[in-house]
């Protein structure tokens, strides 16, 4: 049975956020070379990146006297939904993302990290199953419930959406499983799929549960 499910790209308060350095790395179209479905490694211009200090995002839980951990092989980085993933993820899980995308270099003084560019874009919607909101070029702009094309799809792949947004890179269920085996640390993804199951709140709508 194929299960997908979406990257977290960060792992929450467990670990700590990361930035970009540069002011002119914030602007969306720094990022519109990772629409593309062929290799851009020969013009790619690596962004600086760095882990924010204890304290510094702003937020309650981000406690200067509890810093979390800079462990993570898949930090968070601001509103910039960038995949970005640690040497140790690569060396780990490199073959099974390799397939579908390439490991693309980032200038850190903390460590060795890469963005992931996937290349491998499908037509796995299932429009008649989902129910989803689109603009005008037909691009998904709002998920509520999401269905796939189980022909489509499977347990081992790394894939983005032919119509909807490039962030959203999703994988199947043993790609998720080998993620949260050691030493992957603070990887994670949610489940948004199962094949034959009901269906699964996106979005919003999943949030207003959490709620309660």
């Amino acid at each position: 049975m194929t299960e997908i499910y979406d990257f977290d790209f960060g792992a929450g308060t467990s670990y700590r956020d990361m930035t970009l350095v540069n002011d002119d790395d914030w602007r969306p179209s720094r990022w519109e070379a990772l629409w593309s479905l062929t290799p851009i490694r020969s013009d790619w211009v690596p962004p600086r990146v760095r882990f924010l200090d204890p304290g510094e995002s702003g937020f309650s839980d981000d406690s200067k006297l509890s810093p979390s951990s800079t462990e993570t092989d898949m930090p968070w980085i601001g509103t910039v939904l960038l995949l970005i993933v640690s040497k140790r993820f690569v060396d780990v899980l490199g073959s099974r993302f390799r397939p579908y995308g390439e490991f693309l270099p980032c200038e850190c003084e903390q460590g060795t990290f890469y963005v992931f560019h996937c290349t491998n874009e499908l037509d796995a919607i299932d429009f008649g199953k989902s129910d989803l909101d689109r603009d005008g070029d037909g691009r998904v702009t709002s998920i509520r419930r999401l269905a796939f094309r189980p022909e489509v799809v499977n347990n081992d792949i790394v894939f983005r959406c032919k119509h909807s947004g490039h962030w959203e890179i999703r994988c199947g269920k043993n790609v998720r499983d080998a993620m949260n085996q050691p030493p992957i640390k603070g990887a994670t993804a949610t489940l948004v799929w199962t094949e034959g199951g009901p269906p699964i709140k996106q979005g919003f709508d999943a949030f207003l549960d959490t709620l309660g």
